[in-house]
């Protein structure tokens, strides 16, 4: 069975964070632009009807950002050299992206609404397929079979992780939210580092089966 440790996984997480800060810094910093950018550019336009344009625009941007950042953390991850323009270059994977992270969405939403706990069970099921999407280039159904078949056997300890991530952030948001340009990016290197160690030892075929 594959496993991992937490304490590792955070360990990484804050060395991985402080080596790279700057540069995380910096594309926190572009993110946020582009998105008060367009947030100016929709409020400018009144009751204009390009603002359905302009919000749609949005939503794509919004996602080819995210699987920019992603790529990006999984490079800085492997100690490998990042730079700024993949946030907006690592275009290829952003249709099955989308498509993952919608059915997540749904499927973790009508999970919460069945008394919580199924939500919270398919959100840990399916919390690797973005990573295997952008590294491993799979499609939407592929990358959420192979993230159920790598959580098989360590969702309880997931869910332990995830709880640890939510009250990382809550101290984040205590020291002014400043602490989340720390605890964010820990979080996520964190994340990775499990991912890896799933994913290396995860069987070849993945399978929906519980």
């Amino acid at each position: 069975m594959a496993t991992f440790s937490i304490q590792e996984a955070f360990s990484f997480g804050w060395k991985t964070t402080l080596k790279n800060f700057w540069f995380i810094l910096g594309v926190v910093v572009v993110m946020l632009a582009v998105n008060i950018g367009f947030s100016i550019l929709q409020n400018g336009m009144g009751e204009s009807g390009l603002v359905f344009l302009m919000f749609i625009a949005s939503i794509v941007i919004s996602f080819i950002m995210q699987v920019g950042l992603i790529a990006i953390f999984l490079k800085l991850a492997k100690g490998e050299k990042a730079e700024f323009k993949e946030l907006f270059t690592t275009t290829k994977p952003v249709l099955s992206f989308a498509g993952a992270s919608i059915i997540t969405a749904a499927a973790v939403m009508v999970g919460f609404v069945f008394f919580i706990i199924p939500g919270i069970i398919l959100s840990i099921m399916f919390m690797f397929s973005t990573y295997l999407i952008v590294e491993k280039g799979m499609g939407p159904i592929e990358a959420l079979k192979k993230s159920v078949e790598m959580t098989k056997g360590s969702r309880l300890k997931l869910f332990g992780f995830l709880i640890l991530t939510v009250l990382l952030n809550f101290v984040g948001v205590i020291a002014l939210f400043i602490g989340l340009l720390i605890t964010i990016p820990v979080i996520a290197f964190a994340t990775i580092y499990i991912y890896r160690a799933l994913e290396k030892n995860a069987p070849a075929k993945a399978s929906v089966t519980a």
